[in-house]
């Protein structure tokens, strides 16, 4: 009997492996594609940057599976974004620091920005926070003489005088790009940048992100933000807080932002965006067959081998009687 029991159980587990393997095989080769295709809309409001170039509404980005995105969003002088949703779900939250990140993308998406006019009769209180913007321009540590500057690819301007001082009457909140040419009309450096308003600030700091980004942060209520921008030798500008004095910049390297604390092993985000979970998980999502298979086929060992152990006892409580 209990060879019969051995023999009827290897067949099942033989059976029911091999089905498991011909399901999960069948949806990888036939379901599971090696990328995804992202189409990004949008209206006339903003722009919306991949890699730092602009996209036309209705363009496509190709991912590979598993893969992410970054796009950079920024709103025309006299809008703001209103919502961004992903696949009919809203994620405007996610937008930090005018960018939106997508992390292991396992499907086609559709995301739609939708910018609004500061004027539209919907919105009752400007969401955006408005200042001037004045300080000098440099190369290194020289002045740069009638050098232009292009705000947000042309929306708005300033020209520098001949001692490199610049004044724009007025600048929004959020994120913003910014060109300078020399007085010859050269393209001399280009730089990605972020006005941050803070409740909590008592001055103006620049940090810079991993991807080159400079976070300008300022105080609450400020009218009047003074920065220099300082053209270095690789094109980039670094960007420092000045004063209506138009101090000299200091040639000292942009500090670095406090490095991300490592989260808590007890806590369940290190487990959820773990990438061999995330991505055993999507796996487990698209071969439910296999896995409810799987999960059958170990509750059935397990149960064989509890009702063997009990008999077993049994038969061991009946030798000791006899």
């Amino acid at each position: 009997m209990k060879k019969a029991c051995s023999v009827i159980m290897c067949l099942i587990l033989v059976l029911t492996m091999q089905f498991a393997v011909f399901a999960e095989n069948v949806n990888l080769s036939t379901i599971v594609p090696d990328s995804h295709e992202i189409t990004i809309t949008f209206n006339e409001g903003g722009y919306v940057l991949h890699s730092g170039q602009r996209m036309t509404s209705g363009d496509k980005i190709i991912v590979n599976r598993f893969d992410g995105v970054t796009l950079d969003i920024i709103a025309k002088p006299d809008a703001h974004l209103e919502s961004v949703f992903v696949n009919g779900e809203d994620v405007t939250a996610q937008v930090v620091n005018g960018q939106l990140k997508l992390e292991n993308v396992v499907t086609d998406v559709d995301i739609n920005f939708a910018f609004i006019d500061c004027n539209d009769p919907s919105v009752t209180d400007d969401p955006c926070a408005r200042m001037s913007l004045k300080g000098k321009v440099y190369k290194g540590e020289d002045v740069m003489p009638s050098a232009k500057l292009e705000f947000d690819f042309g929306e708005f301007e300033a020209k520098a005088d001949k001692k490199g001082a610049y004044k724009l009457d007025e600048i929004k909140d959020g994120r913003h790009t910014v060109s300078i040419y020399d007085k010859d009309e050269n393209l001399a450096g280009e730089q990605a940048f972020v006005i941050s308003v803070s409740d909590t600030a008592t001055e103006v700091s620049v940090v810079t992100l991993d991807d080159g980004t400079r976070i300008v942060t300022v105080p609450k209520d400020t009218s009047e933000l003074w920065l220099n921008f300082v053209v270095n030798a690789d094109g980039s500008v670094d960007i420092i807080p000045s004063g209506p004095d138009g101090e000299e910049p200091t040639p000292t390297p942009t500090p670095d932002p406090e490095p991300t604390p490592k989260p808590d092993k007890d806590k369940g985000d290190i487990i959820k965006d773990h990438p061999i979970i995330s991505k055993t998980g999507a796996l487990i999502k698209e071969n439910l067959v296999a896995t409810f298979v799987l999960a059958l086929d170990g509750l059935f060992i397990l149960f064989f081998i509890l009702w063997r152990k009990k008999r077993k006892d049994k038969e061991d409580e009946g030798a000791k009687v006899n």
